[in-house]
């Protein structure tokens, strides 16, 4: 009768019991999700004679920000995406209610309504994220936010005013916790961008007509 050894035993169920082990699927770390926030605005008290009125129509997204990722540069033209961080929507659908917000507080309309809506207003305000990526090819990294703004008249259907708006912010950690921060106050940046806009051109056409 043979005799087993025991190292040999012990040593074979060591292989067996690590080789059951890498069978076993590997648990993914939970998803880190954050929202797309910006400062608050003060409200502003709405002129008693102002009639004119807006709709805000769904903000589209460019390519490679109609989703959740949360992206980063470590070369340029060179887009990441975190793996453990996340948008909790996409950014374009959480700018609509920080967008209506602002309007709201302006005081520049007596009615804004966001679209698809059968109310006729005024203006439409067509937007487009274009931009949301943090930088890591500087030191310290720096979040691009753009934005792309069409003001249009509806009753001739004719574009008033577009502008561009881009916002860089120093993100205060290298991580994507600094991504949210720093977006959230470039996102206050572009928005009062956006009403200068606004206040501009309303008030250019209002007093041509």
């Amino acid at each position: 009768m043979k005799r087993i050894d025991c190292n040999h035993l012990i040593l074979a169920s060591g292989l067996l019991l690590s080789g059951c082990s890498l069978l076993q699927p590997v648990s993914p770390s939970p998803q880190k999700e954050y929202r797309l926030e910006a400062a608050p605005f003060v409200s502003v008290v709405r002129p008693p004679t102002s009639s004119m009125s807006i709709t805000l129509s769904i903000i589209r997204a460019a390519s490679g920000l109609d989703s959740k990722n949360m992206w980063y540069l470590r070369r340029p033209s060179q887009i990441n995406r975190y793996q453990q961080s996340q948008w909790q929507q996409r950014p374009a659908t959480m700018l609509m209610p920080l967008v209506m917000n602002a309007l709201e507080v302006s005081g520049l309309f007596t009615v804004i309504v966001q679209s698809p809506n059968p109310i006729n207003t005024t203006y439409q305000l067509e937007l487009e994220l274009t931009q949301l990526e943090q930088d890591f090819t500087v030191h310290p990294s720096v979040v691009h936010v753009g934005l792309r703004a069409y003001l249009s008249e509806n009753k001739t259907h004719t574009i008033v005013a577009w502008q561009e708006f881009r916002v860089d912010q120093t993100a205060p950690t290298e991580d994507a916790y600094g991504q949210v921060v720093a977006s959230k106050l470039a996102t206050s940046e572009l928005l009062q961008r956006l009403l200068v806009f606004c206040r501009s051109h309303v008030s250019q056409d209002e007093g041509a007509r």
